[in-house]
């Protein structure tokens, strides 16, 4: 019995998005989110400008961190890849792909070139998002985009606060 309760502590991610913040006052990118809920679907408005194509100069750093009761947060795991575009293809997938779509940019291609990015009634399917295995409950997702270039300048960072909630 035991084994059961542990193996299902983790499910396929069925995310609510409660809250999307700027994680740094340094942020150079400039954005903008909505998140409009219709029952247990959430879609997004969104604007967000990056000031240099997301290429092989830009890293990736991101923070999957798990709360009880979402004032102290325990850190489960990082993701730190030197190239943003290809870790987020991977590591997102599909979930990013229809982000591009919707956004106008060709999914799936490296680097991500510059340019504002607009996105509007978009659907959040949580359920295609590559990584698939995470704890049930409140979780915090910290994105940052590093510039190697530019002594590792923080070009974009946001938190994102969600409820993986039972399937």
């Amino acid at each position: 019995m035991q084994a059961f309760e542990i193996t299902h502590q983790f499910t396929y991610t069925n995310f609510f998005l409660k809250e999307i913040e700027n994680c740094d006052e340094k942020n150079v990118s400039g954005f903008f989110f909505d998140i409009r809920n219709e029952g247990r679907r959430q879609f997004l408005d969104c604007n967000i400008m990056i000031p240099k194509p997301v290429d092989e100069t830009v890293r990736l750093v991101l923070d999957i961190e798990s709360t009880l009761d979402e004032r102290i947060y325990t850190r489960l795991f990082t993701v730190r890849d030197k190239n943003a575009c290809a870790a987020m293809h991977k590591y997102i997938g599909e979930f990013f792909y229809a982000l591009e779509r919707s956004g106008g940019l060709t999914p799936g291609v490296c680097p991500i070139r510059k340019k504002r990015l607009r996105i509007r009634n978009h659907y959040l399917d949580f359920s295609k998002v590559a990584l698939q295995t995470f704890p049930f409950g409140h979780l915090r997702i910290t994105t940052t985009l590093r510039d190697s270039e530019n002594n590792d300048a923080v070009l974009f960072c946001m938190k994102l606060y969600v409820e993986n909630v039972l399937n």
